[in-house]
């Protein structure tokens, strides 16, 4: 990464913490149509995809449209042995987000879990990916989410699914268990987000996170303290 992409992503990363994240942040009214979706996409689904024997799930919002579908990603999981495919990648300092990586950190540390990548904001974008069902038979999984229901955490702290799954996948998979979907296998666009992976980039990056294309800035690659850095917002 160039100094000058460095440049631009402190940027983007210092106006993320002071839009987003907020210390002193109430929800004043409870979503519960959004907290128990939250709660099925990241546990739930997968006992019912296990239950009935599917290996893989396919999580696409229904206001993704497919333009161009090249391979057949499903073969592409099983046959590279992958834990998951993911199209998009991003970076979330929301406060639930810092309260769910404390969270598990703690247990992790109580319990004596080891995990294989550090728990943190970085997310998979959950509009769409590709995710093997039977890693949520892990006890180590078992056990946080467990906890979380025990505490009701996706309802008090408004745990989004996707920072939730996203650490599952990335903290008990191998690196080389987790693929990056580029636009030669794929090409969507999801429409309530005005987004897709195909184009040049035309959004904020921190709201976007993507890699792979010309002109993206890849936040991934930086490592990032947000705690540190909300202070300078």
């Amino acid at each position: 990464m160039s100094d000058e992409d460095k440049k631009i992503a402190d940027i983007c990363i210092v106006k993320s913490i002071k839009y987003r994240y907020r210390p002193k942040f109430k929800h004043k009214q409870k979503h519960y149509g959004y907290m128990n979706m939250c709660k099925f996409y990241s546990y739930d689904v997968f006992n019912i995809l296990n239950e009935l024997g599917y290996n893989y799930c396919w999580r696409m919002d229904d206001d993704i449209v497919i333009k161009e579908y090249n391979q057949d990603l499903f073969d592409l999981m099983e046959n590279n042995k992958l834990n998951c495919i993911y199209f998009r990648k991003s970076l979330d300092p929301h406060i639930s987000v810092l309260h769910f990586c404390d969270f598990m950190k703690k247990i992790c540390y109580d319990r004596n879990i080891e995990t294989n990548n550090n728990i943190d904001e970085r997310t998979f974008y959950s509009n769409s990916y590709i995710v093997k069902a039977g890693l949520w038979k892990d006890e180590k999984i078992k056990i946080i989410i467990d906890k979380i229901l025990e505490e009701k955490l996706f309802y008090k702290e408004y745990y989004g699914d996707d920072i939730v799954t996203a650490n599952f996948i990335k903290c008990f998979s191998k690196d080389e268990e987790l693929m990056f979907c580029r636009k030669d296998k794929l090409k969507y666009y999801h429409k309530s987000h005005f987004y897709d992976n195909f184009s040049e980039n035309t959004l904020p990056l921190l709201y976007n996170g993507r890699c792979g294309i010309k002109g993206q800035v890849d936040l991934w690659s930086l490592q990032i303290d947000i705690q540190k850095l909300s202070t300078l917002s």
